[in-house]
Parts: structure tokens; sequence; C-alpha cells
């Protein structure tokens, strides 16, 4: 290898690190992932990077991408999760004069962008048998938004403890094929949405024997707007992070919920008993309550209920949820920006952005206090259970599960931090 060569840029890595080549192809809208070709490389400028890339960066990855350059987004976009889950490298800050190189071989190490095809015989991605996963106190689950990463990594079921993170909106991005859902059953039936999604989920229910806690969708209004058949429906909002989204939109829009409903008890009537449900975006006990209701009227009176905890309303109220759960789910990321003020998407803010501020602490050691008094079990997921500074925090609130990303890696360094820490 020659140790001369000069990256043509760098940047900040968002991903998975990896050593691979591939071709530059530009991303300037939708209309141009019909340029991508298997393996290639996809630089997506500031005019294609919108807030909340979910959509965008799901179908350049199905396209063929196997890594993605970007000239600004922060780690907790909705895409960079994405990416994360798929094991899709993604490099922050690289400037657009990248362009000029378009159809050209670069070649990616870890944050590094070279020139042509580079460090062919040097390896950077650690495998299942050479890493060390011990046991601990701590359940240790997964995130999962694509049933097909635990088919493609199959010992994953075997090194950790169920699921305590299931997202529905990445399920079903890979069902609807970017058509908006009611645009979906206009054209396709109600029914094969109902058994498209059961058909998804229910791999993992027979992966695992432990928990596999589900979440209902979070498509915000920008995403399904993008979506084909999207402006029929959607009105524009302004604030799509603070708008019409989560068990507010389940509630008053029923139709992708009530299919969700269908999914699911066709699976516990299938004699799937590891099955809990819970929403995103939960404010008030009220609304927890009618959500829940129309739940048990569809016949999910076997499955366990949760609620998930990413704004400052339900953690400062969480004494009115405890009679009707089982287990809570930290959404770190959301909490975080609404506690704080702070645009998670947005760079400039970035070095405000923390997840082990006081207030968060607070908020924390609030809810899973509350939670051990009344045997409810309490989740970290999301990005923040790999924050090792956060988890120690949390370890000592007394958190049960810590639920990361789904690979190898990620999981062997959570089980030996936390094993670490519980001897010491």
């Amino acid at each position: 290898m020659n140790r001369d060569l000069t990256p043509i840029q760098s940047g900040l890595s968002l991903g998975p690190a990896k050593r691979l080549s591939g071709r530059l192809v530009c991303i300037n809208d939708h209309q141009d992932l019909g340029d991508i070709s298997e393996g290639d490389i996809a630089y997506i400028g500031r005019r294609a990077n919108k807030t909340n890339n979910v959509v965008l960066f799901y179908d350049i990855i199905r396209s063929g991408a196997q890594a993605l350059l970007c000239e600004n987004i922060g780690r907790t976009d909705h895409g960079i999760v994405l990416a994360k889950e798929l094991n899709i490298p993604c490099l922050s800050d690289i400037s657009r004069s990248i362009e000029q190189f378009e159809g050209e071989i670069l070649t990616l190490r870890t944050d590094e962008v070279y020139l042509g095809e580079r460090f062919v015989d040097e390896s950077f991605q650690p495998v299942h048998g050479n890493l060390s996963y011990p046991e601990t106190d701590t359940t240790v689950a997964i995130n999962l938004g694509f049933p097909e990463v635990i088919a493609r990594r199959q010992a994953l079921p075997d090194i950790t403890d169920g699921v305590g993170f299931m997202r529905l909106e990445f399920v079903l991005l890979d069902i609807l094929d970017n058509t908006h859902p009611k645009a979906y059953i206009r054209r396709h039936g109600r029914e094969q949405l109902v058994a498209e999604l059961a058909t998804r989920i229910e791999p993992v229910l027979e992966a695992y024997e432990s928990s596999v806690w589900i979440r209902t969708d979070d498509f915000s209004v920008r995403q399904l707007r993008k979506m084909d058949g999207g402006s029929q429906y959607e009105q524009p909002e302004e604030n799509p992070m603070l708008g019409w989204r989560g068990v507010s939109r389940s509630i008053a829009e029923p139709t992708l919920y009530d299919v969700q409903l269908d999914a699911i008890r066709r699976l516990s009537d299938r004699g799937h008993q590891n099955i809990g449900l819970f929403p995103p975006m939960t404010r008030f006990p009220g609304e927890y309550d009618d959500w829940k209701s129309r739940a048990i009227e569809a016949g999910l009176d076997a499955v366990s209920f949760g609620v998930m905890v990413e704004t400052p309303a339900a953690a400062l109220t969480f004494e009115a949820f405890v009679d009707d759960i089982s287990f809570v789910v930290f959404g770190s990321n959301d909490l975080t920006q609404f506690t704080l003020a702070i645009d998670r998407n947005n760079n400039r803010l970035q070095s405000k952005y923390d997840e082990t501020a006081a207030a968060l602490l607070s908020l924390f050691e609030r809810v899973i206090s509350i939670a051990n008094e009344y045997d409810i079990k309490s989740c970290i997921a999301g990005q923040a259970a790999a924050n090792e500074s956060l988890v120690a925090d949390l370890l000592s609130f007394g958190i049960d599960i810590l639920s990361v990303n789904p690979d190898y890696k990620t999981v062997a360094d959570t089980r030996q931090f936390t094993a670490q820490l519980e001897s010491d």
C-alpha cells in the first residue's frame, strides 16, 4: 500500500467504518436515482439533502449505492439511522467540489475519500467470529426497521435478547415502494398491505423467543408528501418535527394505523406471544388511552403495551401512564431536541445537542425510577444506546434494556462495556 497517497477529501463518519471502492454518482433529486448502479458511491448535495431524509436515502440504497457522501447532515437524521441499520457507510461534511469526479472510481476508508481504487489488501470489517459477547446483567436488544437484517446477520438472535425498538415506518417503506399509503390501498387493496406487513414482521417474531417491541408508524407529513400520490392526501406543514405525526395522527386519521393493527392481530392469532406494541410521539395520557383502546377493540388483547417517552410532557407526567403499560422505551433523539429546544438536524447546533445534559438526565432518572417502582421494564433505544457516557448514567439509574444498532460490532462493544461497568 502506498502510504504517500493523499485523500481528496475528509469527512465525518456517521456509519460503520469500512474500506470500499465504487463509482461516484451525484444525486440532486429523486430523478437522479436512475443513474445509480449496484456498488456506486452516492453524493447527496445540499440541494437534495432535506430535513428527514429517510425516503430519499432508502431509495438511494435500494437502487444499489453501497456508500453515501453528504454535503451536510446531522448524526440523528432518520436517513443516517436507516443507513446505519443497513450497514451503509455515510460521511458528512463532503464539499460540492467532489462533484468534479462524478463517474470516477473513489475509495472510502473510514472518514477519508481517495481518487481511484486504493488499499485493496486492507480489511476494516470485524467478523462475527472474531468478536466477544460477554454475558451481562443488563438485557441487550436490537433496533430494527428492516426485517431482512435478521436473515443477513443470522447470529443476532444468539447474541441479543429481543427487539427493543422495531420501527414500522421503515418496514412499510419497502412495501409501499415510495407510494402514499392511501394511494397504495387504492391501487392494490387494503388486504394486500395488511398481508405484506404481517409477512415482513413474522420472521422476526420467529427468530426471537424474547420480546419484540413494535412501534406503530411515525411518518411525518413531509415524508408522506414526497411519496407518489402524497400531495393529493397531505397538506404542507411548516414544521414537520412538531406536526401531525405519531399517536395523534393514528387517532385522528386511522387508515394506516388500522392496517398495522390488523397485521399485528393476525400474528397474535397465529400464536406469537412475544409481541409488544407502543406508539410514537405521545404527549398526553388521554391520547395514549384512545390509541390503546382502538388497539384493544381491534382484538389485540394478548399483546403487551408500552409507551415511548420522547416528549418532555410524557416524561413529566409518566405517573399517569403506569397503570396501562408494561414497558417504556426512550426516544432520546426527539427527547433531546424537544427538551433543549435544539433542532436535531441543524449542524450549527450539534455542539450543543447533548443527550447527557443535566435536563435530560433528570428526565431519564425520573422515568426509570417510577418504572422500577411499578415493575415496568425500561429501555433506551436508537443512537443513544451506544453513547457510553449516557449508558453509564442510565445503568446507575436502574435501566433494564439497551437496544442498539443491529450489527455484530455494536452488540459486542455494548456487551463488553456493560460487563466492565458491572465488574467495577
